[in-house]
């Protein structure tokens, strides 16, 4: 037994509904012990594949595939929502892999066709993340990166080492909360920060050019913004510019999260930068 959570199953008019709970430490062993034996008693057995999604509200997504979701029988999709990202779940019973694989590509393609949904999915997987995808990417690239941070206080370098092998492409950086910080470590003059302020494209910019040229890494960061819940040189909470710099240029990002929390808005940020980065390498390493 794991938790006190129940679920339950129930056949009505030839349709069998099944409840589970939420929590994974409860879901996860309820699913592999109890369901996924009762749905292999009769021919066949439950394939899935999870397609990760970012740059995409569920509610949204949900909207562009409402006549996939009305129509579907087998597979069937099922969307799940977490922190700054969407997966969508694919199901189907099959007698094999390669049958199940047949059916699952039909509907992939068909979920990708819509809008711009191939550019915003990113990988597979239930354990995966788009921090995971950015660093096989870069190892893959043999390139390294390196960040300066500012209201992420270091998040997007911690979830960078988060990963085995994180020292063959992280080139190390800095947390510079203040303006005299991102003056003294980064080298950028104290002038030049006042005039345009903390919060800017301008400071974004400079501090993602100036750290890479510090640590000599392929691409670099540059995350400033405010996290709130105060606003911050008359900037709303949830504004924030990312910077972002190869060998060859910079360029500076705007990203408006709003209505989020001050925990959630550091996280957003930090997913989106992951996503600067990963386009990036798909364009063959220039910036977008």
């Amino acid at each position: 037994m794991t938790g006190l959570a129940v679920g339950g199953m129930i056949e009505v008019d030839g349709v069998t509904y099944v409840v589970l709970p939420g929590p994974p430490s409860e879901l996860k062993p309820m699913v592999n012990k109890s369901l996924l034996p009762l749905l292999s008693t009769g021919q066949g057995r439950l394939y899935s594949r999870v397609l990760r999604f970012f740059g995409i509200g569920e509610s949204q997504l949900v909207t562009l595939l409402a006549d996939v979701i009305a129509q579907q029988t087998d597979p069937t999709l099922a969307p799940y929502a977490k922190v700054g990202e969407v997966s969508l779940r694919l199901s189907t019973k099959a007698t094999d892999q390669a049958q199940a694989d047949k059916r699952l590509d039909e509907m992939e393609d068909r979920i990708l066709s819509k809008s711009n949904l191939k550019q915003l999915m990113y990988g597979y997987g239930d354990d995966n993340s788009l921090a995971q995808e950015v660093v096989s990417a870069l190892k893959v690239a043999e390139k390294t990166i390196s960040a300066a941070e500012s209201l992420t206080a270091g998040l997007f370098q911690s979830t960078l080492t988060d990963f085995s092998g994180a020292s063959k492409i992280f080139e190390g950086g800095f947390v510079t909360y203040s303006l005299e910080e991102k003056a003294k470590r980064l080298k950028i003059p104290k002038e030049q920060l006042e005039h345009h302020g903390m919060i800017s494209s301008f400071t974004a910019r400079k501090m993602a050019e100036q750290v890479r040229e510090l640590t000599d890494s392929d691409f670099a960061l540059g995350l400033t913004g405010v996290a709130g819940p105060e606003e911050l040189e008359n900037q709303p909470a949830g504004t924030v510019f990312i910077g972002l710099a190869n060998r060859k240029e910079a360029k500076a990002y705007q990203i408006n999260i709003k209505g989020r929390s001050r925990s959630d808005i550091r996280t957003v940020t930090v997913l989106h930068a992951f996503n600067l980065v990963r386009l990036a390498l798909l364009n063959d390493g220039n910036l977008i």
